[in-house]
């Protein structure tokens, strides 16, 4: 069964605009798995700014982070698929991971925005964040310079959901809690 383990979609009390994304700065939200080892998917609210070019790619990452909570190796599982067009005004982007991603309950992972190609600091995307607090274990990192290095910002959070659920082995029996 899927459920969420992270959870900050209330919007209304967003500052909005976090670190705009635009070729080599990227944006992103660090979460810590609880409970769960596989993700199914993920839902964020993205907006764009001013008028980037609507056929440029929009790409997400999921990255294991490291000690310091901030994106590290190569990407855990990538979508290439999107264009700045299918971001428009602030959407909730439903972000389905297929085949679902294996991840290691208790460890923190990153959710990465890139729009590699276009975009300057009036044209760009970004995600719908503030210094809300919705997510104890949750916080933003950033890029300025195409991930070679990341700043982590545990004051803010970014707007959306992890999915996700503990795998099971068939024919086991499990307890659960009434």
């Amino acid at each position: 069964t899927e459920f969420a383990i992270l959870q900050s979609m209330d919007v209304s009390g967003y500052a909005g605009l976090y670190n705009e994304v635009y070729t080599t700065n990227q944006a992103g939200m660090a979460f810590r798995a609880h409970g769960i080892d596989v993700i199914s998917k993920i839902t964020a609210y993205a907006e764009q700014q001013g008028a980037p070019s609507a056929g440029a790619a929009v790409n997400f990452y999921i990255y294991a982070c490291d000690a310091n909570g901030v994106p590290t190796g190569a990407a855990l599982w990538s979508d290439t698929t999107n264009t700045v067009s299918d971001i428009g005004a602030l959407t909730l982007d439903m972000i389905t991971l297929s085949p679902d991603l294996a991840i290691t309950d208790g460890n923190t992972y990153a959710l990465i925005m890139t729009m590699p190609s276009v975009g300057d600091g009036t044209n760009n995307v970004y995600f719908y964040a503030g210094d809300q607090g919705n997510m104890p274990q949750g916080w933003v990192v950033t890029s300025s310079v195409g991930g070679s290095s990341w700043s982590a910002s545990r004051e803010n959070d970014v707007a959306m959901t992890v999915y996700g659920y503990k795998s099971r082995t068939a024919g086991r029996v499990y307890r659960c809690d009434p």
